[in-house]
């Protein structure tokens, strides 16, 4: 290469090295900007979660924090001194109060929306406004990630020594039948598990970790742990990428491996696990793991009524029963699952008999969200994100079990 070969390449390496230079320097100045004017963004601005030897995990208590909800509304949250989405309470219930507790996983817990907007709180306002002559208070247990048998033992070792007068067990019926799945060694287990032996719930041991998502989080790449996670460019970047999604009907096909296309479909690293509830033939692993639901559900209705309160279970639909267009367009991302044939009201179905059999009163936020949206067709009644409930979801879905609970009341169930 003659010397003026060389010098041409030095000064393209060159130009290669300050355009990448001045693209990393503009990200920092970018990122250092937002944490700078926007620190309420930062997404590892979450609760952090501690072990529970009793129940799985917990937050870790006394957390307040201030941020923005996917829809830039502010948002408060905190944790209590047992470690839930709550003030503290008294375990004596004050004089001329109604207690009511609730159970459930992370649209109970509701951190992405300011505490006072959660359906728990919604519930609590409008049966004060519903002519109650008793001030109501609403003791909310919710805990991301939380399947039955985590709702079932924060009832028996935090919930009950409140003494409520209702509980009500927020279901999701996205995935909490799959959280019952035993599929592990007993010593992989990571979660609080049962097994069903001829009717009668047998605890599995398990290892105690901060919760599954933590876990599955610290497998992820140095990369994503440390540059794109807790990046407030890279969050931003993510919303707007979905939002283009959504709006132009664009979903990215994904790459299989080899190994993928000799693997069963449910098996595979990508495959949506928790869909297999919507199976039109879910097969034995999942029947057994309805029959440990139906259990606990069977178990929570004795162990609620023997202490004196009324048992409720509210079902809560997953985006995707929703919205079945966008359930059938996102099968772009798992190749392998057209295979399958899928009853999105299934469960719902399978719950509302079980409950009608077991003389379990039942809220249907299904029902109650397919009217709101007949009515309102513009309503987003979950956040296109995290496809949690927004704000109007959790107005709408408290309204309706304060309707319920009206209404039993009234009528003197």
């Amino acid at each position: 290469m003659t010397s003026p070969q060389r010098a041409r390449w030095r000064v393209r390496v060159l130009g290669v090295f300050v355009i990448i230079a001045g693209l990393a320097a503009l990200l920092i100045a970018g990122e250092t900007a937002m944490r700078r004017f926007r620190p309420d963004l930062n997404p590892t601005n979450g609760l952090r979660s501690i072990p529970d030897s009793s129940i799985g995990w917990r937050f870790e208590p006394g957390q307040e924090m201030d941020g923005w909800t996917e829809h830039g509304r502010p948002r408060h949250i905190r944790t209590n001194a047992l470690g839930f989405p709550d003030r503290n309470h008294r375990l004596e219930t004050p004089p001329d109060t109604f207690r009511i507790v609730f159970l459930g996983d992370s649209f109970t817990a509701a951190v992405g929306v300011d505490a006072e907007a959660s359906f728990v709180a919604q519930t609590r306002r409008t049966l004060q406004g519903g002519g109650l002559d008793k001030k109501i208070e609403t003791l909310n247990f919710g805990v991301p990630s939380f399947g039955t048998c985590n709702e079932y033992l924060a009832w028996k070792h935090y919930a009950v020594v409140f003494h409520p007068h209702i509980v009500v067990l927020a279901f999701f019926l996205g995935n909490d039948v799959a959280d019952n799945l035993l599929e592990d060694s007993s010593a992989n287990v990571n979660a609080p598990k049962f097994q069903a032996v001829e009717g009668t719930l047998v605890p599995v041991p398990f290892r105690v970790t901060v919760n599954p998502e933590a876990e599955e989080h610290a497998h992820r790449s140095w990369f994503y742990r440390n540059i794109l996670a807790p990046s407030i460019l890279y969050q931003q970047y993510k919303l707007l990428e979905r939002d283009l999604r959504g709006k132009f009907g664009f979903r990215r096909p994904r790459k299989i491996e080899n190994r993928d296309t000799e693997t069963p479909f449910w098996n595979r690293a990508y495959a949506p696990r928790d869909w297999r509830v919507y199976l039109r033939a879910p097969g034995p692993e999942l029947e057994t793991a309805w029959r440990v639901t139906e259990l606990l559900l069977r178990q929570l209705r004795d162990e609620v009524s023997e202490s004196g309160a009324r048992f409720y279970v509210t079902l809560i639909p997953g985006l995707e029963s929703m919205d079945p267009a966008m359930f059938h367009a996102s099968w772009k991302r798992y190749p392998g699952i057209e295979q399958f044939e899928f009853d999105l009201d299934g469960p719902r179905q399978r719950l509302l008999a079980y409950c009608v059999q077991e003389k379990i009163e039942v809220v249907d936020l299904a029902a109650v969200f397919t009217e709101h949206l007949r009515t309102h067709p513009a309503s987003e009644l979950y956040f296109k994100f995290d496809l949690h409930f927004s704000e109007e979801g959790h107005r709408v879905a408290g309204e309706a079990i304060a309707r319920r609970l009206l209404d039993a009341s009234s009528s003197g169930k």
